[in-house]
């Protein structure tokens, strides 16, 4: 059995756990209800019978929010912030985003903002609280009217932001309460592997 310095098990992706990751609407094809037998909808326990569901917190979709909570329980997760990218912590954020620099421009200036600040605000918000979108490679795309644009490719993003979060305290307080609970959920259905 492998264990970390802290005695922490070490879990392994595709033996101990798996991730599939949906998209924000594509939610609604799936079914968490295993009493509901009449529905059209991919039940989603013939896909794995150990669900974690990890869920942006997204304004508008309370009544999304309230079925999950009473299908899964409490292996339903919503995030404490409107959208993912909103757990990164500050420095991280800023990191990150230096990735994504014009090649034109020198340095990126940031001003200080706390996560506090933006957690229930749009990426896009978040992004222009903290420099100018002007100084950035194209990472939203064009503004629709009466739409908040997403971030173009979430997994170059994700992959920068990820190769900046190389420590415990990288992680933001909600990234650091979303990662207590994957573990937990992970070693709980692990226990009897070694």
């Amino acid at each position: 059995m492998k264990h970390e310095a802290n005695g922490e098990r070490v879990f392994q992706e595709d033996l101990h756990f798996s991730f599939m990751e949906f998209g924000g609407n594509n939610i609604v094809h799936y079914n968490f209800d295993e009493e509901e037998t009449n529905s059209e909808k991919i039940l989603a326990t013939s896909v794995t019978n150990r669900i974690f569901l990890i869920h942006d917190k997204d304004s508008g979709k309370e009544e999304r929010h309230i079925g999950l909570t009473k299908q899964l329980g409490k292996n339903y997760h919503c995030l404490d912030t409107l959208e993912i990218e909103n757990l990164l912590s500050p420095a991280v954020l800023q990191l990150t985003l230096k990735d994504f620099k014009l090649k034109a421009v020198v340095e990126l200036e940031f001003n200080e903002v706390t996560q506090e600040e933006y957690v229930d605000i749009p990426f896009i918000d978040v992004v222009k609280k903290l420099t100018t979108l002007d100084k950035l490679r194209k990472i939203f795309p064009e503004v629709k009217a009466n739409a908040v644009p997403k971030l173009s490719n979430k997994a170059d993003f994700a992959r920068s932001a990820v190769a900046h979060i190389t420590s415990w305290e990288d992680l933001s307080p909600s990234a650091q309460k979303l990662t207590t609970a994957v573990y937990k959920f992970i070693k709980s259905h692990n226990s009897h592997t070694s």
